[in-house]
């Protein structure tokens, strides 16, 4: 999950402070889910799942993390892959 960032002008666009802090978590681990951080954070920084992945959306808008695909998450891109497949063929096995 973790990578470099990408380049912006002048440099790195720089962490916030909770932006780091969910960094640091995901670079001990090599790689976690939104649950496993704010779980990780619960004790030190109980921070609402939502908190969670808006901070993890504007990571890898900022080119720090990309998602890990998971299995249900493939399943689901390839049965609209068939839906869509299906309605261009008239929704007909031939």
């Amino acid at each position: 999950m973790g990578r470099r960032p990408k380049e912006m002008k002048g440099g790195v666009e720089e962490l916030t402070p909770l932006e780091f802090t969910l960094m640091q978590i995901v670079w001990v681990r090599g790689s976690a889910t939104a649950a496993e951080i704010a779980e990780a954070l619960r004790k030190s920084r109980p921070l609402a799942d939502t908190t969670v992945h808006t901070i993890l959306a504007k990571l890898r808008k900022k080119g720090y993390i990309e998602p890990v695909p998971t299995i249900e998450r493939a399943i689901r891109e390839e049965i609209r892959k068939l839906l869509k497949h299906s309605k261009k063929k008239g929704g007909r096995n031939k």
